[in-house]
């Protein structure tokens, strides 16, 4: 008994030794060319005695080195003695990402969006010689969520059968004068199409990340835009489709709103 309390001991403070080991920027670089999962590497950077290179020199190297942004404000954040809130800190208290949850990423903080429920109203176009048109309709003229990034990330739980981009469109609101974001899902006169214009979709890539959170049944992605986002009101609207908005636990046509402000 006296033996294994003396080796637990011993693999304790070894592993103090490990989690407080100095780390470098060429420490981080070496993690990231093994092709080491992200959330890993940003629980060394959390546990280091920080010895990282926070120079503008420093920063380039790492950047050069096809170091992630998220990876780089984690060695930021640590150089300056701050906590870093990242998605690695979380998932080690054992919490699972809510299918209802879309998270916004900014360097290493999460921020989780609360939905609204789409209204929805019918009018007739061109004085009725245009047909009916039927729009979703948010109110107010500004989301209380503003961003300053022109390319925001964010984290969603999408059901594991279900292709990400058939569960969630990144939609450009159009502000209207009588107090409320609007746009078009549907019209015509003749016959009549659905869905969102086009032009007010924008085009998003999906990745695969780090799959600690997710809840038996879903996959985590990691959604993009595909370019840069111009000063406007933005939504990131559930899929209408019943099996996969059920699936997510979110009523039909929920949407999490934010502005972009540059």
């Amino acid at each position: 008994m006296r033996l294994l309390s003396s080796l637990l001991l011993s693999l304790s403070l070894l592993g103090a030794a490990v989690m407080a080991a100095p780390m470098t920027n060429d420490d981080v670089i070496k993690m990231v060319r093994s092709g080491l999962d992200e959330g890993i590497i940003l629980s060394a950077i959390q546990n280091s005695e920080p010895k990282f290179d926070a120079t503008p020199d420093g920063l380039i190297g790492l950047g050069e080195a096809k170091v992630s942004k998220t990876i780089v404000t984690a060695v930021i954040s640590r150089v300056a003695g701050k906590s870093t809130e990242t998605k690695t800190v979380e998932a080690r208290s054992g919490d699972l990402m809510s299918p209802s949850d879309v998270i916004l990423l900014d360097g290493g903080t999460e921020t989780v969006l609360q939905y609204s429920k789409l209204q929805v109203r019918a009018a007739a176009r061109g004085l009725g010689f245009g047909g009916v048109a039927s729009y979703c309709v948010l109110s107010g003229v500004r989301s209380n969520i503003r961003l300053k990034n022109s390319t925001p990330n964010f984290l969603l739980c999408i059901p594991e059968r279900a292709q990400p981009n058939s569960a969630v469109d990144l939609v450009n609101f159009a502000v209207r004068k009588n107090g409320s974001r609007e746009v078009m899902t549907g019209g015509g006169y003749a016959s009549y199409s659905t869905g969102f214009p086009p032009q007010r979709v924008v085009a998003m890539k999906f990745e695969r990340f780090e799959q600690v959170r997710a809840p038996k049944g879903f996959v985590i992605y990691r959604a993009v835009p595909q370019r840069a986002l111009t000063v406007g009101e933005y939504a990131m609207v559930m899929s209408s489709d019943q099996t996969v908005v059920g699936l997510m636990g979110l009523a039909n046509g929920s949407c999490f709103d934010f502005g972009i402000d540059l």
